[in-house]
């Protein structure tokens, strides 16, 4: 009569290793795919606030040759001239600051320049006014995540290097 082989069911040591280095190369790549997808979302969050930032600033100084106009005064009389200011708008008012740091109003959740009852964040923003014959350009630009205060040139002012820009021309009304 013939012996029946026997058979061993089960994995061996080295197939049971090389079937967990497997698993852990997928688990590291679907972690490190995880965290390059939150950081590109946190990217995402951070340039949007900023554009949004960079809008209201030239909101804001519309906003003031608007209430000139409507106060029956000029366009532009409450302006400031030709330079770089800062703008709120809990006061509506442009003015002259070396600091153009932005905090998040722990009250109202507004962001302002206003350092007291507020959370320091990571946006800084400046209007530049210029008065080319009877018009006003307003430029609003607005950085974040920088190591220094330098607001670079319009012309190297991209999302890479974490500065965005809105423009505004505005014209005297009903004058």
């Amino acid at each position: 009569m013939k012996k029946k082989a026997k058979k061993y069911v089960g994995f061996s040591l080295i197939e049971g290793a090389v079937a967990t280095f497997i698993v852990m190369v997928g688990m590291l790549a679907v972690v490190q795919l995880m965290t390059a997808s939150l950081r590109s979302s946190f990217n995402s969050r951070e340039q949007q606030i900023a554009v949004m930032l960079s809008q209201e600033g030239s909101e804001l100084v519309k906003n003031v040759r608007e209430n000139n106009w409507a106060q029956a005064q000029g366009s532009f009389s409450n302006f400031p001239s030709a330079g770089d200011y800062r703008i709120d708008a809990a006061s509506g008012t442009i003015s002259n600051s070396s600091s153009k740091r932005l905090y998040l109003d722990n009250g109202n959740f507004m962001y302002t320049h206003t350092s007291a009852g507020s959370t320091a964040t990571k946006f800084q923003r400046k209007i530049t006014l210029s008065f080319p014959g009877a018009t006003a350009v307003v430029t609003s630009e607005v950085i974040w995540n920088r190591s220094n205060d330098d607001f670079p040139s319009l012309t190297n002012c991209t999302t890479l290097n974490q500065c965005v820009y809105t423009t505004s021309t505005l014209s005297k009304w009903g004058e």
